[in-house]
């Protein structure tokens, strides 16, 4: 009778040991997943953070080029048309 007692919790140990470990495995798979769209999600974020500061750059280089040729020959015109495009202090020399 104490046998059966002691194998009854043996094996309700073990059923209790089995359902813990599949547990933790299922929450492992599940951080893993977890982290991997992160990291998928990142790596999107970079690669649109990347091309948009390249749209940028290129479209300040257009409006750079826009108004020296509005401005060609007006450079105080230029400076304050810089000035007020990309916040660049515009401080008139002497003349």
């Amino acid at each position: 009778m104490a046998r059966d007692l002691l194998r009854t919790r043996n094996k309700s140990y073990e059923e209790q040991i089995g359902t813990l470990n599949e547990s933790h495995a299922n929450e492992i798979a599940q951080r893993d997943e977890i982290i991997r769209v992160h990291q998928e999600v990142m790596e999107q974020l970079d690669e649109q953070l990347q091309d948009d500061l390249q749209n940028n750059q290129l479209n300040k280089e257009r409006r750079i080029k826009e108004l020296v040729k509005e401005n060609h020959d007006n450079p105080e015109g230029l400076s304050r048309e810089l000035s007020n495009a990309f916040g660049i202090h515009y401080i008139p020399g002497d003349k």
